[in-house]
C-alpha cells in the first residue's frame, strides 16, 4: 500500500470575515464555533484517520508561527510555505511534488480546506478510507460530494453519472455545475443527481502531476522548475522566484472540469462551509429572539440579527436582519442579505492607502 497523507489547505485570507479577519489572521485562525480555531477543528479531524501517516499544512509564511503555535507537534518539514496565495491548484501543486520527492510518486493524498465543518467526524473517516483505497485501485481523481441539505446557491454542484460502486458511493462525474440561481439550486436539491462540491479531494501524488500535466501546462512548467531544486539550497530562492508566477486557478477550474478520471465519493458527514457571516445563521445556536451573538452583545427589541463583538460589547436597540461585527479599529453594518458582497468593501480599502491598516 503506498503512503497516505492529509493536506490541509490554510492559506486563504478569508476575506468575507472581515473585520475579524485580516492578513495576519485569516479565518482559519478564528475562534467562531467555540474555543478552537478553524483550522485546530481540521487538524484534530485529520489526525483521526488511523490510516494516515503524515498531516501536512499548506501556508502562508505570515502563518507559520501560528500554526506552530496551535499545533507544536506538527513537524516544521510538514509545513510547506507558499510564498503567496496562487488558489488551489499551485496549492496543491506544490504538496505533490514535495510528497513524491519525501515519500513516493504513489503516495495517495487527502486534500482538505482548513476552514470547513464536519459534525460527523466518525463518517468522515469512513468515507476518507473509501476515498483513500478508490485513489489507490487506479489513476483517479477524487471528490468529496456532499448530499444537500438545502437549495444553496453559495455552492458549487457535481452531478453524478454512473455508479461504479454504489455500495461504497462511488461514481463518475457528469459535470461540474457553477454555483446557480435559487430556482437551479432548488432542483439540485430535489434530485438524488447532484451532490454539493466540497472542495476535498483525493488523488496519488503522480495521478495528481499527470493531470496537471495535461490539462494545466503553464502550472506544470513552473511546478517542474521547483521540483529540480527541492533537497537543495537553491529551491528557497526558486520558490519565492517561480511560485508568484503560477497561474492562480483553482483544481475544480484547472483540472478538474477538464478531465475524465474524475470520481465523486457520495458523502453524507453533517459538512458546512464556513464561506461567510451567514454561516453562523446555521451553526450557532441563537437566543430568544434570533440573534447569533458571539462574544458580548446587548439587545433589546432586536431579532435576527449577526452579532460579534470582538474585546467590545455591541449594543442594538430595535434592529432586525443585520451583520453588525466590531473590532478595536474597525465596525462592519450591513444587512444579512449583504453578507456574501463584503469583498466589495475590500475592494475599497485596497484602493485607499490609508486604510491600509485594516486589512
Amino acid at each position: 500500500m503506498s503512503k497516505r497523507i492529509v493536506v490541509i489547505m490554510a492559506g486563504g485570507k478569508g476575506e468575507r470575515f472581515w473585520p475579524l479577519s485580516r492578513n495576519t489572521r485569516p479565518k482559519q485562525f478564528l475562534r467562531l464555533l467555540g474555543k478552537n480555531t478553524l483550522l485546530e477543528m481540521t487538524l484534530d479531524l485529520a489526525v483521526t484517520i488511523p490510516s494516515v501517516e503524515q498531516v501536512w499544512v499548506v501556508t502562508g509564511k505570515n502563518m507559520v508561527e501560528q500554526i506552530r503555535s496551535i499545533c507544536p507537534e506538527l513537524p516544521p518539514e510538514n509545513i510547506l510555505l507558499e510564498p503567496v496565495g496562487r488558489n488551489s491548484a499551485p496549492c496543491l501543486g506544490l504538496a505533490a511534488i514535495n510528497a513524491k520527492k519525501r515519500l513516493g510518486a504513489e503516495t495517495t493524498m487527502l486534500a482538505m480546506p482548513a476552514d470547513g465543518l464536519i459534525e460527523d467526524k466518525e463518517g468522515f473517516v469512513r468515507r476518507a478510507e473509501v476515498a483513500f483505497s478508490a485513489a489507490e485501485s487506479g489513476d483517479w481523481l477524487l471528490t468529496f460530494g456532499i448530499k444537500p441539505t438545502r437549495p444553496e446557491t453559495g455552492y458549487g454542484y457535481l452531478e453524478l453519472g454512473e455508479a461504479l460502486d454504489e455500495e461504497r458511493g462511488i461514481y463518475r462525474i457528469k459535470r461540474f455545475h457553477e454555483k446557480p440561481d435559487f430556482i437551479d439550486a432548488k432542483r439540485y436539491h430535489a434530485s438524488d443527481e447532484f451532490l454539493w462540491n466540497s472542495g476535498m479531494f483525493a488523488f496519488r501524488a503522480d495521478t495528481f502531476l499527470s493531470a496537471v500535466s495535461t490539462h494545466a501546462p503553464g502550472l506544470a512548467e513552473g511546478l517542474a522548475r521547483l521540483e529540480e531544486a527541492l533537497g537543495t539550497p537553491e529551491y528557497p530562492a526558486r520558490l519565492a522566484e517561480i511560485f508568484p508566477t503560477l497561474p492562480a486557478e483553482s483544481v475544480d477550474y484547472a483540472i478538474m472540469e477538464k478531465a475524465d478520471n474524475i470520481l465523486t465519493v457520495h458523502t453524507d458527514i453533517g459538512w458546512d462551509d464556513i464561506g461567510n457571516w451567514d454561516a453562523l445563521d446555521r451553526l450557532v445556536e441563537k437566543d430568544a429572539d434570533g440573534n447569533v451573538v458571539v462574544n458580548r452583545a446587548l439587545t433589546v427589541e432586536s431579532g435576527d440579527n449577526i452579532i460579534v463583538g470582538e474585546d467590545v460589547t455591541i449594543a442594538t436597540l430595535g434592529v432586525e436582519g443585520l451583520i453588525i461585527v466590531a473590532t478595536k479599529d474597525a465596525v462592519l453594518v450591513t444587512r444579512k442579505d449583504q453578507g456574501h458582497n463584503i469583498r466589495k468593501l475590500i475592494e475599497k480599502i485596497k484602493e485607499d492607502d490609508e486604510l491600509e491598516g485594516l486589512l
